[in-house]
Protein backbone atom coordinates (compact mmCIF):
# COMPACT_ATOMS: atom_id res chain seq x y z
CA UNK A 1 0.00 0.00 0.00
CA UNK A 2 1.42 3.37 -1.04
CA UNK A 3 0.49 6.78 0.38
CA UNK A 4 0.75 9.93 -1.66
CA UNK A 5 -0.38 13.53 -1.36
CA UNK A 6 -0.69 15.10 -4.84
CA UNK A 7 1.27 18.38 -4.77
CA UNK A 8 -1.42 20.15 -6.79
CA UNK A 9 -4.23 19.20 -4.41
CA UNK A 10 -5.96 22.33 -3.16
CA UNK A 11 -9.17 23.29 -1.43
CA UNK A 12 -11.96 20.74 -1.85
CA UNK A 13 -14.64 23.45 -1.90
CA UNK A 14 -16.27 22.60 1.43
CA UNK A 15 -16.37 26.14 2.80
CA UNK A 16 -17.65 27.53 -0.49
CA UNK A 17 -20.35 24.86 -0.46
CA UNK A 18 -21.24 25.66 3.17
CA UNK A 19 -21.93 29.31 2.32
CA UNK A 20 -23.88 28.64 -0.86
CA UNK A 21 -21.22 29.63 -3.38
CA UNK A 22 -22.08 26.69 -5.60
CA UNK A 23 -20.25 27.84 -8.73
CA UNK A 24 -16.98 28.19 -6.85
CA UNK A 25 -17.55 24.91 -5.03
CA UNK A 26 -18.19 23.12 -8.32
CA UNK A 27 -15.03 24.56 -9.87
CA UNK A 28 -12.97 23.38 -6.91
CA UNK A 29 -14.65 19.97 -7.05
CA UNK A 30 -13.74 19.56 -10.73
CA UNK A 31 -10.14 20.51 -10.01
CA UNK A 32 -9.94 18.07 -7.11
CA UNK A 33 -11.38 15.25 -9.22
CA UNK A 34 -8.88 15.98 -12.02
CA UNK A 35 -5.89 16.00 -9.66
CA UNK A 36 -6.71 12.78 -7.83
CA UNK A 37 -7.88 10.96 -10.95
CA UNK A 38 -4.57 11.78 -12.64
CA UNK A 39 -2.80 10.41 -9.56
CA UNK A 40 -4.51 7.05 -10.09
CA UNK A 41 -5.37 6.55 -6.41
CA UNK A 42 -7.69 3.84 -5.11
CA UNK A 43 -8.84 5.85 -2.09
CA UNK A 44 -8.95 9.52 -1.16
CA UNK A 45 -8.44 10.00 2.59
CA UNK A 46 -9.19 13.10 4.63
CA UNK A 47 -8.81 13.90 8.32
CA UNK A 48 -11.22 16.86 8.32
CA UNK A 49 -14.84 15.79 8.62
CA UNK A 50 -16.24 18.91 6.95
CA UNK A 51 -14.06 18.26 3.90
CA UNK A 52 -14.93 14.58 3.93
CA UNK A 53 -18.64 15.28 3.89
CA UNK A 54 -18.32 17.58 0.88
CA UNK A 55 -16.00 15.20 -0.99
CA UNK A 56 -18.56 12.44 -0.58
CA UNK A 57 -21.22 14.81 -1.96
CA UNK A 58 -19.41 15.51 -5.24
CA UNK A 59 -21.84 13.29 -7.13
CA UNK A 60 -24.71 15.50 -5.98
CA UNK A 61 -22.74 18.73 -6.38
CA UNK A 62 -21.96 17.98 -10.04
CA UNK A 63 -25.10 16.04 -10.93
CA UNK A 64 -26.04 18.56 -13.64
CA UNK A 65 -22.60 18.55 -15.27
CA UNK A 66 -22.65 15.98 -18.11
CA UNK A 67 -18.85 15.95 -18.34
CA UNK A 68 -18.22 15.39 -14.64
CA UNK A 69 -21.36 13.70 -13.31
CA UNK A 70 -20.12 10.09 -13.60
CA UNK A 71 -16.56 11.01 -12.66
CA UNK A 72 -17.83 12.78 -9.56
CA UNK A 73 -19.93 9.79 -8.55
CA UNK A 74 -16.97 7.45 -8.98
CA UNK A 75 -14.70 9.81 -7.07
CA UNK A 76 -17.14 10.01 -4.16
CA UNK A 77 -17.13 6.23 -3.74
CA UNK A 78 -13.37 6.37 -3.13
CA UNK A 79 -13.50 8.97 -0.35
CA UNK A 80 -12.99 7.86 3.22
CA UNK A 81 -12.39 9.66 6.47
CA UNK A 82 -9.00 8.36 7.57
CA UNK A 83 -10.48 6.84 10.73
CA UNK A 84 -13.21 5.19 8.69
CA UNK A 85 -10.53 3.75 6.40
CA UNK A 86 -8.31 2.42 9.19
CA UNK A 87 -11.28 0.78 10.86
CA UNK A 88 -12.46 -0.64 7.52
CA UNK A 89 -9.12 -2.29 6.72
CA UNK A 90 -8.80 -3.65 10.25
CA UNK A 91 -5.87 -1.54 11.45
CA UNK A 92 -4.12 -3.54 14.14
CA UNK A 93 -0.61 -2.42 15.09
CA UNK A 94 1.33 -2.34 18.37
CA UNK A 95 0.44 0.84 20.27
CA UNK A 96 1.92 2.43 23.38
CA UNK A 97 0.47 4.49 26.25
CA UNK A 98 0.32 8.24 25.63
CA UNK A 99 0.29 9.19 29.32
CA UNK A 100 2.15 7.98 32.38
CA UNK A 101 -1.16 7.15 34.06
CA UNK A 102 -4.50 5.93 32.66
CA UNK A 103 -5.99 8.71 30.56
CA UNK A 104 -9.70 9.56 30.36
CA UNK A 105 -10.66 11.14 27.02
CA UNK A 106 -14.03 12.67 26.16
CA UNK A 107 -14.91 12.07 22.53
CA UNK A 108 -16.76 14.88 20.74
CA UNK A 109 -18.82 13.92 17.70
CA UNK A 110 -18.31 16.45 14.92
CA UNK A 111 -21.62 17.03 13.12
CA UNK A 112 -20.12 16.42 9.69
CA UNK A 113 -18.89 13.06 10.98
CA UNK A 114 -21.90 11.93 12.96
CA UNK A 115 -24.79 13.39 10.99
CA UNK A 116 -23.17 13.99 7.62
CA UNK A 117 -21.07 10.84 7.16
CA UNK A 118 -22.74 8.56 9.74
CA UNK A 119 -19.35 7.85 11.34
CA UNK A 120 -19.43 7.35 15.08
CA UNK A 121 -18.14 3.96 16.22
CA UNK A 122 -15.00 3.86 14.07
CA UNK A 123 -13.03 6.64 15.83
CA UNK A 124 -14.02 5.23 19.21
CA UNK A 125 -12.83 1.75 18.27
CA UNK A 126 -9.46 3.15 17.19
CA UNK A 127 -8.97 5.26 20.32
CA UNK A 128 -9.81 2.31 22.55
CA UNK A 129 -6.84 0.47 21.06
CA UNK A 130 -4.49 2.91 22.82
CA UNK A 131 -3.30 1.30 26.08
CA UNK A 132 -4.56 3.12 29.16
CA UNK A 133 -7.21 5.19 27.36
CA UNK A 134 -10.74 5.31 28.74
CA UNK A 135 -13.39 7.03 26.62
CA UNK A 136 -16.09 9.10 28.27
CA UNK A 137 -19.29 10.33 26.67
CA UNK A 138 -20.75 13.80 27.37
CA UNK A 139 -24.45 14.46 27.79
CA UNK A 140 -26.15 15.69 24.61
CA UNK A 141 -23.30 14.17 22.63
CA UNK A 142 -25.06 14.76 19.31
CA UNK A 143 -25.51 18.48 20.00
CA UNK A 144 -23.58 20.79 17.67
CA UNK A 145 -20.60 22.64 19.19
CA UNK A 146 -21.53 25.75 17.22
CA UNK A 147 -18.74 25.70 14.66
CA UNK A 148 -20.77 24.12 11.84
CA UNK A 149 -18.72 25.15 8.83
CA UNK A 150 -19.07 28.93 8.82
CA UNK A 151 -22.03 29.13 11.23
CA UNK A 152 -19.74 30.56 13.92
CA UNK A 153 -19.07 33.49 11.57
CA UNK A 154 -22.63 34.02 10.35
CA UNK A 155 -24.33 33.47 13.73
CA UNK A 156 -21.68 34.29 16.35
CA UNK A 157 -24.08 34.74 19.30
CA UNK A 158 -25.86 31.41 18.93
CA UNK A 159 -22.58 29.75 18.02
CA UNK A 160 -21.00 31.02 21.24
CA UNK A 161 -23.93 29.72 23.31
CA UNK A 162 -23.54 26.27 21.74
CA UNK A 163 -19.78 26.36 22.20
CA UNK A 164 -20.03 27.18 25.91
CA UNK A 165 -22.62 24.45 26.44
CA UNK A 166 -20.52 21.86 24.64
CA UNK A 167 -17.40 22.87 26.58
CA UNK A 168 -19.30 22.51 29.86
CA UNK A 169 -20.68 19.11 28.91
CA UNK A 170 -17.27 17.78 27.91
CA UNK A 171 -15.60 19.13 31.03
CA UNK A 172 -18.33 17.58 33.20
CA UNK A 173 -17.25 14.10 32.08
CA UNK A 174 -14.21 14.41 34.31
CA UNK A 175 -11.98 13.59 31.37
CA UNK A 176 -8.42 14.86 31.13
CA UNK A 177 -8.50 15.55 27.40
CA UNK A 178 -10.91 15.82 24.47
CA UNK A 179 -10.75 14.20 21.05
CA UNK A 180 -12.53 15.76 18.08
CA UNK A 181 -12.19 14.85 14.40
CA UNK A 182 -12.85 18.23 12.78
CA UNK A 183 -10.57 21.26 12.68
CA UNK A 184 -13.48 23.70 13.04
CA UNK A 185 -14.74 21.91 16.13
CA UNK A 186 -11.25 21.83 17.62
CA UNK A 187 -10.88 25.61 17.25
CA UNK A 188 -14.37 26.22 18.64
CA UNK A 189 -13.80 23.99 21.66
CA UNK A 190 -10.40 25.49 22.44
CA UNK A 191 -11.92 28.96 22.32
CA UNK A 192 -14.71 28.18 24.79
CA UNK A 193 -12.66 25.92 27.06
CA UNK A 194 -10.18 28.73 27.53
CA UNK A 195 -6.45 28.64 28.13
CA UNK A 196 -6.86 26.68 31.37
CA UNK A 197 -9.39 24.24 29.96
CA UNK A 198 -8.97 20.67 28.79
CA UNK A 199 -6.60 20.13 25.85
CA UNK A 200 -8.27 19.18 22.57
CA UNK A 201 -6.65 16.74 20.14
CA UNK A 202 -7.52 15.31 16.77
CA UNK A 203 -7.87 11.52 17.23
CA UNK A 204 -5.17 10.96 14.62
CA UNK A 205 -2.76 13.03 16.72
CA UNK A 206 -3.43 10.70 19.64
CA UNK A 207 -3.01 7.59 17.47
CA UNK A 208 0.22 8.94 15.97
CA UNK A 209 1.62 9.64 19.44
CA UNK A 210 0.67 6.13 20.54
CA UNK A 211 2.26 4.59 17.48
CA UNK A 212 5.49 6.53 18.09
CA UNK A 213 5.53 5.84 21.82
CA UNK A 214 5.24 9.55 22.57
CA UNK A 215 3.94 10.64 25.97
CA UNK A 216 1.54 13.57 25.79
CA UNK A 217 0.99 15.92 28.70
CA UNK A 218 -2.69 16.91 28.79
Amino acid sequence: MKWWCPPLAGCCGALSHHQGQETQAQDLARRTIDVFTAAGVDFVLTNASGCGHTLKEYGHLLQDDPQYRERAQTFATRVRDVQEFLDEVGWDVPLHPIAAQPLAIAYQDACHMLHGQKISLQPRRLLRQIPGVELREPVDAALCCGSAGIYNILQPTVSADLGRQKAQNLTATGAQAIASANVGCILQLRKHLGAQGLPVFHPMTLLAASLQGKILSP
